[in-house]
């Protein structure tokens, strides 16, 4: 369930169909969502030694979640058999359970990882919704309203690009030649880092 949402705004420069640098100001609005479970799942601080002297630990570097917790573990799976003798429905069938062991990677040791018992609450990364205020040259502020264009924002470091539909006119001063134009993300933005190649 949602929670509560964070906002960021950072202030740059954007460009609206490769069009000229304006000036932009993106917000950011991420919605935090709250997840309870009453499962047991991998206690982050485990670590413990084997009888051969190994050290096997629960890995919390970024790559983790891509390559696995456990580097240092290897997993075997026990297949155990339905031997249920009263299952009898054929259309649902009685299956097997597969059980996963950690072995270590050197010895073959069998290892536990170590695990938090529930209930958990954790909070998680929901749904991203992505603003952008540029000043647009006032003839042509209006045209873009309905359009779906392509907005490149930089912002510091980073290029923060994606299509995005503007919606509304914010603000029209009488003493400057532009218009805030509002934009919205018309699905997920892109970010690429900025290198001195590609700024060239």
């Amino acid at each position: 369930m949602s929670e509560r949402q964070s906002t960021q705004s950072m202030v740059g420069t954007a460009s609206i169909n490769n069009g000229p640098s304006l000036p932009c100001q993106l917000v950011i609005e991420r919605e935090i969502l709250r997840v309870d479970s009453i499962s047991p799942k991998p206690d982050p601080w485990w670590s413990a030694v084997d009888s051969a002297g190994h050290f096997h630990a629960y890995d919390q570097s970024p790559d983790a979640e891509r390559a696995g917790h456990y580097p240092t573990l290897q997993t075997r799976v026990e297949e155990i058999e339905c031997t249920d003798p009263d299952h009898w429905d054929p259309d649902s069938p009685c299956t097997s359970l597969n059980i996963i062991h950690w072995h270590c990677r050197i010895c073959g040791e069998e290892i536990a990882p170590g695990v938090l018992v529930g209930p958990h609450t954790d909070h998680i990364d929901g749904r991203y919704d992505w603003q952008a205020k540029v000043g647009v040259p006032f003839e042509g502020a209006m045209g873009l309203i309905g359009q779906e264009v392509s907005v490149r924002a930089e912002v510091g470091d980073w290029w923060i690009f994606g299509a995005m539909v503007a919606t509304d006119v914010h603000e029209i001063r009488s003493d400057s030649d532009r218009a805030t134009v509002h934009f919205r993300a018309n699905g997920p933005m892109g970010r690429q880092k900025i290198s001195r190649r590609a700024a060239a």
